[in-house]
């Protein structure tokens, strides 16, 4: 099938999609990235004639809706702005999180193409939180949570240049910094500690060591031995909403330590798949106990890589996706190709 993705900007998304784009790709399908900045959506549309449409509620605006009017058999997925209980009172000062607009949901609802809302939150999430409200004026209303991109993240190799304690990729601004100046920044004022830092932002510490190639990232994270995730304000605070990270940093031998948001109880089978810290004193006792106990690390990095493996690549994902636009036979071989993909290359 004919497939376009919006990807309208070079933020955390842009990984997401891509992740998405590969493995359609794979799957056989036609794909074509839509950038706004780069290409109408009125030449894109003529230029790719998409059967399935992947967007944004966001950015459904005039135009979007007229190259869509024009083409009612293509099917529309749109990342969709929370629309919930949660966001009838939130602080948005507070958590800036992005929240639909009147014009937003109007402009979704006279879509004549069948659509489906979504955000990479788990199910109960969408349901009791996030997306509630969008219920009545799309097709369908779902979760597609982040996963791991294992034609990126796949297996990486210790390497002495990438030898720490901790290490983390991530970008530093003031809302994430909230959580970083309690725990990574902080930890960086212990001269024992050989932390590595790198992502974009002005980082504060001596230890950021500037962009890194995607292609060296699975090399850092097993040569680390811990990566650490630290989530943004409202996945601590409201408990929902899990980061790229936690899936990627498995599949790439690496061994994830995290802070403990609400979202884990209905994806993780385990208490103990994932070690949670409270503070930064947690993380130094977790690198201790790994520093120690080698055999033990590796057992925790071979069954959390199962655990993405099994239920959190972008294929489980593309197969959400399928679902949510009642392609089930196209989730199947999705899901297929994966399994074949696995006992080729003994993943």
């Amino acid at each position: 099938m004919r497939v376009s993705i919006l990807v309208e900007n070079d933020s955390a998304p842009k990984f997401v999609r891509g992740g998405w784009a590969k493995v359609l790709k794979y799957c056989g399908h036609n794909v074509e990235i839509f950038d706004p900045r780069r290409e109408s959506v009125h030449d894109h549309f003529r230029r790719c004639e998409p059967e399935i449409y992947l967007g944004t509620t966001y950015g459904v605006d005039r135009a979007t809706r007229k190259v869509l009017d024009a083409r009612p058999k293509t099917k529309v997925g749109l990342f969709g702005s929370c629309f919930g209980p949660i966001t009838d009172n939130l602080d948005r000062e507070k958590y800036p999180l992005d929240v639909r607009t009147p014009e937003e949901s109007m402009n979704v609802a006279n879509l004549s193409n069948y659509t489906a809302v979504f955000i990479h939150h788990t199910p109960k999430t969408v349901e009791h939180k996030t997306m509630t409200h969008w219920r009545g004026i799309s097709d369908n209303v779902g979760s597609v949570i982040n996963g791991s991109d294992i034609f990126s993240f796949l297996n990486g190799i210790p390497q002495e240049k990438y030898a720490c304690d901790i290490a983390f990729v991530g970008g530093y601004w003031p809302y994430k910094a909230r959580n970083l100046d309690k725990t990574i920044v902080q930890l960086c004022n212990n001269k024992e500690l050989n932390i590595k830092i790198f992502g974009n932002g002005k980082w504060p510490v001596a230890q950021y060591a500037g962009f890194i190639e995607e292609s060296e990232m699975k090399h850092l994270f097993a040569s680390a031995v811990v990566c650490l995730n630290v989530s943004e304000p409202h996945s601590t605070d409201l408990g929902f909403d899990i980061i790229e990270r936690v899936f990627k940093v498995p599949t790439c031998n690496g061994l994830l330590v995290s802070d403990t948001v609400n979202e884990f109880d209905e994806i993780i089978n385990s208490e103990t798949l994932i070690p949670q810290y409270r503070n930064s004193d947690d993380i130094i006792r977790f690198i201790e106990l790994f520093k120690e106990n080698p055999k033990l690390r590796i057992e925790y990095i071979q069954d959390q890589k199962m655990w993405v493996l099994d239920g959190h690549t972008y294929f489980h994902r593309v197969a959400d996706i399928w679902n949510l636009l009642n392609e089930p036979e196209q989730a199947e071989e999705s899901l297929k190709k994966y399994t074949e993909l696995r006992k080729q290359h003994g993943i």
